[in-house]
């Protein structure tokens, strides 16, 4: 079900060592044996593969668990550990449903995930000064994790010569959900997977260099929500600094048009179903709901949503915040607001739009044009533009396409990856 999904990330993984590597590093006895290496928090302890000649370090905290009055809150500086810290496993996920095809309501993985793994060639001085890859899962904001197998870097860390990070970041209501009650002394509200990205870039900058990496040669790359996610890190003026380079795959993050206000107001909505709705206990009463009722309770599964929550392209994304992000992200990349200086690669896939619609029912013409006048509301509501009927099934005529789903998942393609990416790459 996945293949697709791997193939893309897989090609990602790929072709960011040749952008991301730009110096190699002789190596020399240092970093062989992946024992007690010196991070700001405490010693670490990885795991030597020697097959491949690389160590791996799993489920090194980059930050305090986000529960209790942590939950709906920006991260914060771990505590320091006496011991060595074993890094031998890969921290918990992030709460989510199974990203799938079929509708679950099983909840997996904990609130307490705010890990990230790194790996490194064996043999390199702790002063190589290796490129360094820092990976952005996808998954909608709403799935996904560095946990999964596909994600491993110690091949990429050998192959590419380059000290790979991979995180995991909160997901769902747990990294987007906003509400009034929930606003900092600083005036911040939800983004706070956003927040977590830019957390772990702040890490790396601390101590990639104990691991060999160069803390001033960093590419952060990600692909679909991933890739939407460096957008934005480009875009922040809170992660100004933290990378040098870019890379953005199948992530159009020029899609990202939601004004926090707006998310505030669904924020509200989801409160009144738990019984929040006193604003002076509001946020004391959010963080207390278990997490299995709070997933149950919002739209947190693509495959899950109703028409109308559909519209409003995801449950839970990244919103127009005037800080973390401060503007309209197609009108700041237009206008050169951003971190202009980084080089960027972008791009996307031909066959980007199947794995959305394999369940629809679009084999026949009036399955398209169906599906297309459905689409067309979620397009306006989604994008702010007037869509027309008419002029999309010009342009995807079914007729002259091998099929009507063909000409359907072409049509999805183009709207939703390929034109974003070509605009973005306009404004680079």
């Amino acid at each position: 079900m996945r293949a697709c999904y791997e193939r893309v990330v897989m090609i990602v993984f790929a072709v960011s060592v040749v952008f991301a590597a730009s110096c190699v590093a002789a190596r020399a006895d240092g970093l062989g044996d992946c024992l007690n290496v010196k991070t700001d928090k405490g010693k670490v302890s990885g795991v030597l593969n020697e097959k491949l000649g690389a160590c791996g370090y799993k489920g090194i905290p980059y930050a305090a668990p986000p529960v209790g009055n942590l939950r709906f809150a920006r991260p914060v500086e771990h505590a320091p550990w006496k011991e060595t810290l074993k890094a031998e496993k890969l921290g918990s996920e992030c709460v989510q449903f199974p990203m799938s095809l079929v509708p679950s309501d099983k909840v997996t993985g904990s609130e307490d995930c705010l890990f990230l793994n790194v790996w490194h060639a064996t043999g390199i001085s702790p002063t190589a000064k290796k490129p360094v890859m820092l990976f952005i899962h996808g998954g909608g904001f709403l799935y996904g994790s560095a946990n999964w197998t596909l994600y491993d870097g110690a091949k990429l860390a050998v192959r590419g010569d380059v000290v790979v990070v991979t995180i995991n970041y909160r997901l769902s209501a747990f990294g987007f959900l906003a509400h009034p009650a929930l606003k900092d002394k600083e005036g911040f509200v939800g983004n706070y997977g956003l927040h977590d990205q830019i957390a772990a870039l702040k890490w790396v900058k601390k101590n990639i260099a104990a691991f060999g990496g160069d803390p001033g040669n960093v590419t952060v790359f990600g692909e679909s929500a991933g890739g939407m996610s460096v957008g934005m890190l480009l875009l922040s003026p809170l992660a100004k600094g933290l990378f040098q380079k870019a890379i953005i795959e199948s992530g159009p993050a020029v899609i990202i048009s939601k004004k926090m206000s707006s998310l505030e107001k669904q924020g509200e909505k989801i409160a009144e179903k738990f019984g929040c709705t006193d604003q002076k206990t509001a946020a004391a009463c959010l963080r207390k709901i278990s997490p299995v009722d709070l997933m149950k309770g919002t739209p947190a599964s693509i495959v899950l949503l109703s028409k109308d929550e559909m519209s409003d392209k995801f449950a839970f994304e990244p919103a127009i915040d005037g800080k973390l992000i401060p503007g309209d992200p197609i009108k700041l990349f237009s206008q050169g607001k951003f971190a202009s200086k980084v080089p960027v690669m972008l791009g996307s896939n031909s066959d980007e739009a199947s794995y959305f619609t394999i369940s629809r029912k679009i084999d026949t013409i009036e399955g398209f044009d169906s599906n297309l006048r459905d689409d067309t509301g979620t397009i306006q509501n989604s994008m702010g533009v007037k869509v027309s009927f008419e002029e999309i099934k010009k342009v995807f005529d079914p007729a002259k396409y091998a099929t009507p789903r063909d000409a359907y998942n072409k049509l999805i393609r183009d709207f939703a990856f390929t034109c974003p990416t070509k605009m973005l790459a306009t404004d680079l």
